[in-house]
């Protein structure tokens, strides 16, 4: 069932947006399209969202660097723990399976971040994860040979975001895309906000 006009504090609790003050985004600001704002000159309202359908997540992304308190696991080994990540999610095949590259650096890159400078940055090491959809929900099979990987299929709920306001401390705009990864029971394990890299013109 899609659901429209969702609010992250419905979907997981007030407590991710309560008392949290808007922050600045650190590694994230240099190579996004728009940075986040870190003194609004209004309270922000939560930001709104939808389930996200398959067709939404097609294309160039990179996180966004979230508050310390919302970036759960650290493992050495992880790509969740280092600061810059990009992602490139290829359309799902006819068998119903698509791709998400990833390129990962623990150091801020040298120039602004564009779809052309990521594809040609993934194809000098390709790394990719493969993953299902449906429902708002995305199956991700690590391919790589990573820390991550011996814990098998990662469930991921997807939501873009329809309405900018504050989400997990950041300010949200909307295109952006919030993935939780999630237990068996649901239980939220770590947040990934991804918003999208510019596109060079041709």
């Amino acid at each position: 069932m899609k659901i429209r006009g969702l609010l992250i504090s419905v979907m997981m609790g007030a407590s991710v947006v309560t008392g949290c003050q808007p922050w600045s985004g650190g590694a994230s600001e240099p190579v996004q399209p728009v940075a986040p704002v870190a003194t609004p000159a209004a309270p922000l309202p939560p930001a709104r969202m939808n389930v996200a359908q398959p067709n939404d997540l097609i294309g160039s992304w990179q996180m966004v660097q979230l508050p310390p308190a919302f970036v759960q696991p650290s493992r050495p080994t992880s790509s969740f723990s280092n600061p810059w990540q990009w992602f490139i999610i290829s359309p799902m095949d006819g068998t119903g399976v698509g791709r998400i590259g990833l390129v990962t650096r623990a150091e801020a890159p040298k120039v602004p971040v564009n779809d052309q400078i990521l594809a040609d940055a993934w194809a000098q090491a390709p790394m990719y994860d493969t993953y299902r959809m449906a429902g708002g929900v995305m199956s991700v099979t690590p391919v790589a040979v990573t820390g991550w990987s011996a814990q098998g299929t990662q469930t991921w709920r997807v939501y873009t975001v329809t309405n900018a306001g504050l989400m997990l401390g950041m300010q949200a705009l909307p295109g952006d895309v919030l993935m939780t990864l999630t237990t068996p029971d649901n239980q939220p394990l770590y947040y990934r906000m991804l918003r999208r890299i510019p596109r060079v013109q041709q």
